[in-house]
């Protein structure tokens, strides 16, 4: 082969290279062409992409049925071009029509065009089976991922190419970034099925994700070495031989049937669940009944389970301590689970009723949920199975901002939009949303969070850590000078902080920045003096635990004395099940940061049993 150049980025090999027609094909990282050579060639040739008018970041090849696809990057834009591999080798190269990426279908309500140096959307491109072009596009919001979509080739009947959205690929594994990418048979319980692996560089880390489409979740490792700060400097291999291991995860199953007063059926399953001696029928109801009212929701439906008699006991279920859960939807559309972070505890919840599309979560409160399904948008307990449906609303690239302002059976009940410059919102008995455009009337920077209804007023948390205000009655909107804006406070370098969060707990309104930049994932809380509208810091929260996420936050008091005063986050221990926290006491995030499992669809949301 000739000599190596710089600014390799993808390669392929379009045949054997015991094949006189083998030609080695690169793309180039930072140029607008490609490079070709055949095995005993002493140069490389040289291809223009003659459509490029700049430079791209970076680019990958495949070869499916002797057709050559290059997918380039440049910033946040992708573009994939076509052409055939002999009219390649052989200098007669005429370039299809670029192809434009789909847009994803923002699932998080995150802008298209949100600009930041913390959005990114990656993709790569690779051939599944003998003649199958996949496209993955995976939008990422710093560490964490915000959706993945997976797009096959097609070539329309007038010739051109096209992509055609797909739910998954099962029974394969696939290996992304890097110098190649790999699409694997997985008959082996090693690897997971439907599974992406990615590496990815983000600012000073190589960092490798495993993507389970079918549960919808994600984790990260570091990849420790420093001759490894650019993930292209990496590359899959595929052992010839793997070892297999079994590895078996019991799991709780949750399925709440009805729920009507004190009228209650509700099956909970556990694997290699044990009978319980009959002896515990004896106990004295008195001692029951005091026993029962300190137990938590899923305590208490355990205890009926006990025996006969201890069944016929008054539960009254919707008198349960409750905290909050991480509910997320695995891509199976009719289940969801919850996760109690707290105890460490999965269970999952039947949810045939809402039918087979897949739903994505928006927002959550009072144990009710914010979610669609295509441009259907409904408010759901699931708990009680109660639904009430909102007129049709699509969501779109520029929708960032939804949320609601009581129980859907209170009179006073709100939905809340933002839509680019336009505020929405829907109240009881309308037929339709009320739009309201503030292009010109004030200048706001709005945090990648959910606004908070607060006084019967719905407020913005801004980037900087100022505060806007929009009161749906007048459809007045104001930003406030008062208070003076976080950031001021904070020992940051930034102009903004994404990483900030907003909410409400007994008439107080508090918010979460992230800490100063020599102590990596450290946190600070401050809470809204309204008297001299400044943000307080809160350097002990006593009894209180928050529940933070850019969907929704929850601040509640837990009663468990070794759980407050702590920060939870949505992401959890594969292993136990346990939720991540930052310690407000120690100053220390636990279990640790890389190899926890987060949903990609998710929200935290308080268990209502309440009809």
């Amino acid at each position: 082969m000739p000599e190596s150049v710089e600014n390799l980025g993808g390669c392929v090999i379009t045949t054997s290279p015991k094949s006189p027609n083998c030609s080695v094909i690169f793309a180039l990282k930072d140029q607008n062409y490609l490079l070709h050579s055949k095995p005993k060639d002493e140069n490389w040739t040289k291809e223009l992409c003659s459509f490029a008018e700049e430079n791209f970041r970076n680019g990958e090849v495949v070869v499916c049925n002797g057709m050559l696809c290059a997918l380039f990057s440049f910033f946040s834009r992708h573009y994939a071009v076509f052409n055939y591999v002999n009219s390649l080798v052989s200098g007669t190269a005429s370039w299809s029509t670029m192809s434009i990426i789909p847009s994803l279908c923002v699932f998080h309500n995150m802008p298209d065009d949100y600009n930041n140096d913390r959005t990114e959307k990656v993709a790569h491109v690779a051939v599944f089976g003998e003649d199958v072009v996949l496209l993955f596009v995976v939008l990422f919001y710093g560490r964490v991922v915000m959706e993945v979509c997976i797009f096959s080739l097609r070539i329309g009947a007038d010739g051109k190419p096209c992509w055609r959205r797909e739910t998954g690929v099962k029974g394969y594994t696939f290996f992304l970034g890097g110098r190649n990418n790999v699409a694997f048979t997985t008959n082996h319980e090693k690897l997971q099925h439907d599974c992406i692996y990615l590496l990815r560089s983000y600012h000073e880390e190589v960092l490798l994700y495993t993507i389970d489409m079918d549960n919808q979740t994600f984790s990260f490792e570091l990849i420790p070495d420093e001759a490894f700060m650019d993930s292209n400097n990496l590359c899959w291999v595929v052992p010839s031989r793997t070892r297999k291991t079994k590895k078996k995860i019991g799991r709780l199953s949750l399925t709440i049937r009805s729920i009507e007063d004190d009228s209650t059926t509700i099956r909970m399953e556990e694997e290699n669940s044990s009978d319980i001696s009959s002896q515990w029928a004896d106990l004295p109801t008195e001692l029951l009944e005091s026993l029962i009212s300190n137990l938590s929701l899923v305590e208490r439906i355990y205890i009926r389970a006990v025996c006969k008699a201890w069944s016929s006991i008054p539960n009254h279920l919707h008198e349960a301590k409750v905290w909050p859960w991480l509910m997320y939807c695995p891509k199976k559309s009719n289940q969801c689970r919850f996760i109690d972070p707290l105890h460490g505890k999965e269970y999952s919840m039947d949810l045939k009723f809402l039918g087979s599309k897949k739903i994505t979560l928006h927002f959550s409160k009072d144990g009710w949920v914010l979610a669609s399904s295509g441009k259907n948008l409904f408010v759901i307990n699931p708990f009680t199975r109660k639904t009430v449906k909102l007129p049709c609303y699509r969501l779109d690239e520029e929708t960032h901002g939804l949320s609601f302002s009581s129980v859907p059976t209170s009179p006073d009940f709100v939905v809340f939009g933002i839509k680019g410059f336009e505020l929405v919102t829907w109240s009881r008995g309308k037929s339709k949303w009320n739009r309201k455009s503030v292009s010109n009337e004030v200048e706001f920077d709005f945090s990648f969070n959910n606004p908070v209804f607060f006084r019967e007023e719905v407020y913005f948390l801004g980037r900087i850590g100022n505060l806007g205000v929009f009161n749906p009655k007048t459809k007045k909107c104001r930003i406030l000078d008062r208070p003076t804006p976080i950031l001021d406070l904070l020992d940051v370098l930034d102009e903004y902080v994404e990483d900030c969060y907003l909410m409400e707990i007994e008439g107080e309104l508090i918010s979460v920045f992230p800490g100063n930049e020599d102590i990596e994932d450290s946190y600070r809380v401050f809470k809204l003096d309204e008297t001299e509208m400044d943000w307080i810091e809160l350097h002990d929260l006593g009894d209180l635990t928050l529940f933070i996420d850019r969907r929704n936050s929850i601040a509640k008091r837990v009663p468990f004395r070794d759980c407050a005063n702590r920060i939870y986050f949505p992401r959890f221990d594969d292993g136990d099940k346990r939720g991540a926290f930052y310690s407000i006491e120690t100053c220390k995030y636990c279990p640790r940061v890389y190899g926890l499992t987060e949903p990609i669809n998710c929200v935290w949301i308080e268990p209502n049993l309440n009809p």
